[in-house]
């Protein structure tokens, strides 16, 4: 087992094990299940890293986060701890900047070269026991009156959406698809990847309009004052207006060519840019690579990337529109 042992950090670099022991800290107001949870999602990612390592793979990309598709075998690996890791934590009413995210759990398994540690990962001296992770659908710790609130506006997304593609909304996600969202309320895809339901195409289709709603819940019951955006830089001006604002008709081109661009490199579609980003793109229409990085979703990596591509398909649109006009 991992837990009931002494730690031995031996393994790790200094920087690692600091991450370990960071993880720890986080981890220490949770239930045993969580934390049991953790210790095998840190398992499966050390076993995935060693599988892929074999195949001359590294976990991670060249900008020093972790390969999405890793992210994704990992949870292949542990779906059931990885779903319980995520809505337990959510279930023990822990604010979200408090909670070990699922990719920080990962990527500790990532980072461990020979072994995983066990005892440091799950602080406590109780004696650890082989737990049984209920499957989802189980009733949950959080209370319903705490849950209502996101689970009325995810029923009122998800009516929209059924509306709009002439589909039922069961078929959109079910309803317990739902309650489990709300009582997870990832922050991230990884996380919303993890709730049982949610498989790759309804992540890939509804991901980013769910995390819009779920990130916006879990701010909602922070003590004031609640953490702001991150700023441009001083003297910028801002490229993120509200997605609401967005040119229809520029989203449809950039969804078209983030398409393309996702068949070409064997990658899923959210991984070029997800819809959220693209909404903001189509909002701000920016003119140069500068204004362009100053789009929240828009990183340097992805800004070196995509950027001249991004411009010429605004560049293609203004040009239409013009010529329209």
């Amino acid at each position: 087992t991992l837990q009931g042992r002494p730690a031995d950090l031996s393994n790790w670099t200094p920087d690692s094990a600091q991450r370990l022991q960071d993880a720890a800290a986080k981890l220490r107001p949770t239930s045993d299940r969580v934390q049991q949870s953790a210790l095998e999602l840190v398992e499966a990612g050390h076993q995935t890293a060693q599988s892929w390592a074999t195949e001359g793979r590294s976990p991670f990309l060249d900008d020093g986060t972790l390969d999405p598709q890793f992210v994704e075998d990992t949870i292949g690996q542990a779906p059931a701890a990885a779903e319980t890791f995520v809505t337990g934590q959510a279930e023990q009413g822990i604010p979200v900047e408090r909670r070990l995210a699922l990719g920080e759990a990962i990527t500790l398994g990532a980072l461990a070269e020979k072994a995983v540690p066990g005892q440091e990962i799950g602080p406590g001296s109780a004696q650890s026991t082989a737990h049984e992770i209920p499957g989802a659908g189980q009733p949950s710790g959080r209370s319903e009156e705490s849950r209502g609130p996101l689970l009325k506006q995810l029923r009122a997304w998800r009516a929209e959406t059924a509306d709009r593609s002439g589909q039922k909304a069961f078929q959109v996600l079910p309803n317990a698809t739902l309650e489990r969202i709300a009582a997870a309320r990832p922050q991230t895809m990884e996380e919303l990847a993890a709730v049982k339901g949610v498989g790759p195409k309804r992540l890939e289709r509804h991901g980013p309009a769910i995390l819009d709603i779920t990130r916006t819940a879990s701010q909602q019951p922070a003590s004031p004052p609640s953490p702001e955006p991150a700023k441009a830089p001083p003297g910028a001006t801002s490229l993120t207006p509200a997605s609401e604002e967005y040119a229809p008709d520029l989203f449809q081109h950039l969804r078209t060519w983030r398409l393309s661009v996702a068949q070409e490199s064997d990658r899923k579609a959210f991984q070029v840019f997800t819809d959220a980003t693209l909404k903001r793109i189509a909002a701000a229409q920016p003119a140069t690579m500068d204004e362009l990085g100053q789009v929240k979703g828009v990183g340097p990596k992805k800004l070196e990337q995509y950027g001249p591509a991004v411009l010429s398909v605004i560049h293609k649109h203004a040009t239409q529109e013009g010529g329209e006009s």
